[in-house]
């Protein structure tokens, strides 16, 4: 794919801010915030274990959504050839995920557990841009960075108070002892409460300023509205693996709407360079790109139960525990995947018709 060149050119001129059109984006990137309950509801009141609630997650939409990122880089040789030296970095991750199962597979988690939030809200932060440019209206630079000061403070306040106090737990491992003591201090969660109400009121009352002078972007404000009150809230579920998987259901289908729409319009430009990606894409193909990203994460499970095997993981002496050839596998491929959408949450323009030429 020519990347300085993708610049969206969506047939619809009466959609407005919305990315696509109004249905398509309520459903696929705002209103599919209503998955964040999914999981909860499998886990209590289903009764579902957290382990299959994490498994059946990552089969139905979390692999699938981290393994589209790779439609739009390294299965496109246009990316590679263009942009060598960035995707020479991205091989290094897994070398540094293996060193860390192997060694001390808990820093490793933490890693995972702060990037992963980054993560979920860069997104957010990458669509709201999209609703800026879209809604064609420039904005002052202190309207952007109130726009992500409630977006990226909306997670924390919560999640930092259980952080300190060792109640984040996953795989039953405390994330906080691989976090200095300094950082281990009440202040911090005074402060994080502190950024998110400031940045709450003053967002509350530009809203009222913009709605009273006819000015909302609507999908804008209604994604950072929803985004800020479900982000706060879910970091306080007593299961934070499950609350976790809550907001993954919710950031993977969304993501997988995104890759989806930006392939749409590169094949429609005729920028797709693979000819399997250019088959799965585009209108008419949602069914075959699900099913071809749904097809690498069980190709990775065969991969997981290979490496397994290889070493043992299955027996009570191998060289490898189980736990340790997944999240070397699972992990290689994850953390490549936020690598890479830092690069690709800066292209307005491979969705924004006005946004500069960036891809």
């Amino acid at each position: 794919m020519a990347l300085e060149a993708t610049i969206a050119r969506e047939g619809n001129p009466q959609s407005g801010p919305w990315l696509r059109s109004r249905e398509w984006d309520l459903t696929y990137i705002i209103l599919s915030i209503s998955l964040v309950a999914v999981p909860l509801i499998m886990h209590y009141q289903l009764g579902m274990p957290a382990l299959y609630v994490n498994l059946l997650v990552a089969l139905v939409v979390g692999g699938p959504h981290m393994y589209s990122t790779y439609t739009v880089s390294f299965l496109e040789p246009n990316f590679v050839r263009r942009y060598p030296r960035y995707a020479a970095i991205a091989f290094l991750i897994p070398i540094v995920v293996i060193y860390l199962a192997v060694a001390n597979l808990t820093l490793l988690l933490t890693m995972f557990f702060f990037w992963a939030s980054i993560h979920v809200l860069h997104q957010i932060g990458f669509i709201v841009d999209c609703y800026r440019e879209r809604g064609g209206r420039r904005e002052p630079i202190w309207s952007r960075l109130l726009d992500y000061a409630v977006v990226f403070s909306s997670l924390y306040p919560i999640a930092t108070y259980r952080f300190i106090h060792g109640e984040v737990i996953l795989e039953g491992r405390d994330l906080a002892t691989m976090v200095p003591a300094f950082f281990k201090i009440d202040l911090l969660i005074w402060l994080s409460g502190a950024a998110f109400g400031v940045s709450l009121v003053l967002f509350i009352g530009r809203t009222i300023k913009e709605f009273l002078d006819s000015q909302v972007n609507v999908p804008k404000t209604m994604l950072i509205s929803l985004t800020a009150i479900v982000a706060f809230y879910v970091p306080s579920i007593e299961n934070i693996e499950v609350a976790f998987q809550g907001m993954n259901t919710w950031h993977s289908l969304q993501y997988l709407a995104l890759i989806w729409y930006m392939n749409k319009l590169r094949k429609d430009r005729g920028e797709i360079g693979n000819n399997l990606v250019r088959d799965v894409s585009g209108e008419g193909r949602t069914r075959q790109f699900y099913f071809f990203n749904l097809g690498m994460t069980v190709a990775a499970g065969a991969v997981i139960g290979g490496l397994a095997l290889i070493t043992g993981a299955f027996g009570p002496s191998g060289v490898l525990r189980l736990e340790q050839v997944y999240y070397i596998v699972v992990l290689s491929s994850l953390l490549v995947h936020y690598y890479i959408d830092h690069f690709l949450f800066t292209r307005v323009g491979a969705i924004v018709e006005r946004a500069p030429a960036s891809f």
